[in-house]
């Protein structure tokens, strides 16, 4: 073979654009892509019975015509092949007892060999059928005999080079993408054996040698291998063949295939290859340039259950981390089931997919560790049975930090939140089995049943039971900080005085963008403080909802109301606005805008689109370039410490709503009032009298400590008829009323 033979691959761009179509990344999604790479028009012969039972005699292969596997730099990209330039009609490459079905559930792996008597221009024959046996000799075998798994249960394997100390062993070889066998020459395999497709008959009208030729072979050669792993994935049993083998056996967990070429590399490797793809340049059009979770999308290319559709692949397992967990669960149906009813409930909701990856980790970690603990589990319906209940409760104590000498939980939240998924994972199941026929149906709906009726007698007493009474002791003497007066009302000032700053630049037209990203910042500040609202709900006000509250904000007041509020009241009512936006629970809550406040945010909607906010976003307060609102929490944060307070961590929404619900116990709100000023926080009225009407500890000293103290003295007769606030007792200097706190008396 001579070197202008295996010359390396250069891409030329320009000269790709009338041979590749191209397809966008959202088009790997899409039902009518059977693949990602559409290089040529399907036809039927891709998975035809012709093409899959055509095998064809070969003689002894020569050394010109195999793909090596051989590093070879092109750019600054090691690639782990070289290509022929054409194909050989003079020898045949596949063996008539090579015979590898696609459907087989165990195979073999190449491992590493230490013979050195190996040639390096050999060229390997493999032996691999159903029933995984092989005869290997000490020259041209692939198979180790050495190498069968052991175990009752299929594994997956990943190829490994079987080179020596001294010498390598050229014995890579790769699937094809029409009849699904393993080859060594995949180009005269492809000219052999399936000239009369679509695809390979397109390839042989390209000139040989040249670079159009090579890398539509690459494509075919890359989607060959692809197909093959995603089965050996799906079936979870088989050999992975990545691009790069690697010398030492490892997981197949750790190879993600590239979004562009799709080769499988290590996670760790898959951001250099990404840099440097050869395919990267055809796939420009989708904005994928950035090197960002590369790894999250690479995983949209693996297998995963059926259960999940394409939004739910896309929005939720494409963004979480690629790790164990979300590995054990990709293939679990179950898993994705109860994924996609969260993501139908509430996956409209960008801010609540982050939930629902929670959701799907908290059940992946648990099926990794009852895995464990327990061989025969495989997927989370293996554990809806009465005879894991035990490895469960075990798996959530591990998993939870459970100190089984004071029973104690490191992490009781995720022990409780584990125990509600696993029951509604138990009620899909009953559902699932409702619906199917026959015997097997009604037997596995007695069996979940039985597990639920489990739960409900023995969960308690095994997990919720401690998890509960370690949240309440981690709150036990807890100090409650709340805002100051004095860091509230400075941050208020140094709010007007940046807002009207940057109105007027940003009406001036002076730096727009900037102008505009810092008067909605320091606006949804401004509302988050004047209204005590949660920062989460006061960020995603709609545009929409506040051009709404301007067109009827005159006919929200009845003329019978209006006469039944006092001078101070009616004038409020006119300066003030009330935009109603959703708040948790799907519940309506109020927000009120004073007129600068109005008239900053009728600047931001004017100025949005010069500020670079693109259209699909909806917020007021949206963040230019994107499709999501400010973040209220971090703007917060931001002016607290710039306004110079005192306490500046003390300047939290949640504290806020805290500081208002303490102020209302001062204030002895009648009944009616507390539940309005409940209503406006977005609260049920007896959530805000247990959670929110804080501290509790200052009102029991000063109120409740006159009662006990007046009890103490023996003045109870005096105490008749009167209230708390009306008791008023003696006390002996600041001394006394110091020790009496410690726990004293004298």
């Amino acid at each position: 073979m001579t070197s202008s033979d295996c010359e390396l691959l250069t891409i030329d761009k320009h000269s790709l654009q009338s041979d590749l179509l191209l397809v966008s990344y959202e088009d790997i999604h899409n039902e009518h892509y059977w693949d990602p790479w559409l290089a040529f028009p399907q036809s039927d012969s891709l998975v035809g019975s012709e093409a899959v039972n055509n095998q064809v005699n070969i003689s002894e292969a020569d050394d010109c015509d195999h793909v090596s596997d051989s590093g070879s730099s092109i750019g600054s990209e090691t690639f782990p092949l070289l290509l022929s330039a054409g194909f050989s009609s003079a020898k045949g490459d596949v063996n008539p007892n090579d015979t590898l079905t696609g459907n087989s559930s165990t195979v073999r792996v190449a491992t590493t060999s230490n013979s050195d008597n190996v040639s390096a221009s050999c060229s390997a024959t493999t032996s691999n059928s159903d029933n995984v046996s092989a005869s290997c000799s000490s020259a041209n075998a692939d198979i180790n005999p050495d190498d069968t798994p052991t175990g009752s249960h299929s594994s997956i394997h990943v190829a490994t080079t079987n080179n020596s100390h001294n010498r390598r062993k050229w014995d890579k070889q790769y699937y094809c993408l029409f009849c699904s066998k393993p080859v060594s020459k995949l180009p005269r395999h492809l000219e052999r054996c399936h000239h009369d497709t679509t695809e390979v008959a397109h390839l042989m009208t390209l000139p040989l040698k040249s670079k159009r030729r090579r890398l539509l072979l690459k494509k075919l050669l890359y989607r060959g291998n692809y197909l093959h792993n995603c089965e050996v994935l799906r079936a979870k049993a088989g050999k992975l063949i990545p691009l790069k083998r690697p010398s030492k056996s490892c997981s197949a967990a750790d190879f993600i295939p590239c979004e562009f070429c799709l080769g499988f590399f290590a996670r760790h490797d898959l951001w250099k290859h990404r840099k440097r793809c050869q395919f990267k340049e055809c796939s420009s059009a989708n904005g994928a340039s950035s090197n960002v979770r590369c790894q999250a999308r690479g995983s949209i290319l693996l297998p995963v259950s059926c259960e999940a559709n394409d939004d739910f692949k896309q929005n939720i397992l494409s963004v979480m981390n690629q790790d164990e967990a979300v590995t054990a669960i990709r293939n679990d149906d179950l898993v994705m089931k109860f994924g996609t009813r969260l993501y139908f409930k509430h996956g409209h909701h960008h801010h609540r997919r982050q939930y629902i990856r929670e959701r799907l980790r908290q059940l992946g970690r648990l099926l990794v560790e009852v895995k464990k603990l327990d061989s025969s589990v495989s997927y989370l319906s293996d554990c809806i049975s009465s005879d894991k209940f035990s490895a469960i409760c075990d798996a959530v104590h591990r998993l939870c930090g459970f100190d089984s000498v004071t029973h104690i939980y490191k992490t009781p939240s995720l022990a409780l939140k584990i125990g509600h998924s696993l029951k509604e994972c138990a009620r899909i199941e009953i559902g699932t089995a409702m619906q199917a026929s026959g015997s097997s149906g009604k037997e596995k709906v007695k069996v979940c049943q039985n597990f639920v009726r489990l739960c409900d007698m023995e969960w308690n007493q095994n997990v919720s039971s401690h998890a509960l009474r370690s949240l309440r002791q981690s709150k036990f003497n807890k100090p409650t900080v709340l805002p100051l007066a004095k860091d509230v009302k400075q941050l208020q000032l140094y709010l007007k005085t940046s807002a009207k700053q940057h109105l007027d630049g940003l009406m001036d037209n002076v730096d727009v963008t900037k102008n505009w990203t810092e008067l909605c910042r320091t606006t949804l500040t401004q509302v988050v403080l004047l209204n005590r609202r949660r920062g989460g709900e006061a960020e995603r006000m709609l545009v929409a909802s506040f051009l709404q509250a301007q067109q009827n904000r005159n006919t929200n007041f009845h003329d019978d109301i209006q006469e039944s509020l006092s001078t101070v009241e009616l004038a409020l009512c006119k300066m003030l606005m009330l935009v109603e936006i959703e708040g948790k629970r799907g519940r309506k809550v109020p927000v009120l805008l004073t007129q600068e406040l109005q008239s900053q945010m009728n600047a931001l909607i004017q100025k949005r689109s010069a500020a670079g906010v693109v259209d699909g976003n909806v917020f007021v307060f949206a963040r230019p370039g994107c499709e999501t609102p400010q973040r209220s929490s971090d703007c917060l944060r931001k002016y607290s410490q710039l306004c110079g307070a005192l306490s500046p961590a003390s300047l939290t929404s949640t504290r806020l709503r805290k500081n208002i619900a303490t102020m209302s116990q001062v204030l002895a709100l009648r009944k009616n009032e507390l539940d309005l000023l409940a209503g406006f926080l977005g609260h049920d009225g007896q959530i805000h009298r247990e959670y929110y009407r804080l501290p509790q500890q200052t009102l029991q000293i000063a109120k409740l400590s006159k009662l006990l103290l007046a009890m103490d003295k023996g003045e109870i007769s005096s105490l008749v008829g009167k209230s708390l606030d009306d008791i008023n007792v003696n006390v002996n200097g600041e001394k006394y009323c110091l020790l009496f706190l410690c726990g004293y008396y004298f």
